[in-house]
């Protein structure tokens, strides 16, 4: 009980700075890095400035921002950078953006801004793999759009080719609980990391073998 590893440090220091992740100001308007529901109140070239991120991004595809004040300025969007290449969209006040999304990019919207603009945006999830060195492609972690799964106990192998991510587990509907199987057939649940407790068994790096 007297022990002080470097995570009993390095907790309350990463809580205190996701304010300083979610939002940035540029020259030409404000960025937004992160989508985790929150509001931003600034100022920009002396204008004040309010936006609200609503929704349950990451655990659901598509969250909105609410436009708070008036004001001229770009909104420029992070894409993610596993979207699929022609998947996803940006709806202002429920009509389509035509801002083709490029994965790893920014997606730039330029207009006078009203107090009560909508703006919904959607990155539609699939399962993918993160290897743990590109030289190793099949030792990875199993992944849902930027949520790392973690399988449930002690596990080492996942029947599952690493080329065909989508196939590796079946998400149970109105989830994020995905079911795959290791190679003899024993069912393995996948949850997001960050639903296990304290003192219960996961693992994240697996092998996944056809």
């Amino acid at each position: 009980e007297h022990s002080f590893p470097c995570c009993s440090g390095t907790y309350p220091q990463a809580v205190t700075e996701y304010h300083n992740l979610i939002y940035y100001l540029g020259e030409d308007g404000i960025y937004l890095s992160q989508y985790l529901p929150s509001v931003l109140e600034t100022e920009w070239r002396g204008e004040r400035l309010s936006l609200e991120i609503c929704g349950n991004y990451p655990t659901e595809d598509q969250f909105s921002i609410q436009v708070k004040t008036d004001g001229t300025y770009r909104l420029s969007l992070r894409v993610p950078s596993w979207l699929r290449e022609g998947e996803g969209n940006i709806l202002v006040n429920g009509e389509d953006s035509g801002i083709c999304l490029k994965a790893g990019e920014w997606a730039k919207l330029n207009r006078h801004w009203k107090t009560g603009d909508q703006i919904t945006v959607t990155f539609p999830m699939h399962l993918r793999l993160s290897p743990i060195t590109p030289s190793h492609q099949e030792r990875a972690a199993l992944m849902y759009g930027p949520m790392m799964l973690a399988a449930a106990g002690r596990r080492r192998t996942i029947l599952g080719s690493p080329t065909h991510p989508e196939e590796i587990a079946g998400r149970e509907p109105g989830t994020l609980r995905f079911t795959a199987q290791t190679p003899d057939g024993i069912p393995v649940t996948f949850l997001p990391f960050w639903t296990f407790q304290e003192k219960e068994w996961y693992t994240v790096y697996l092998d996944f073998l056809s």
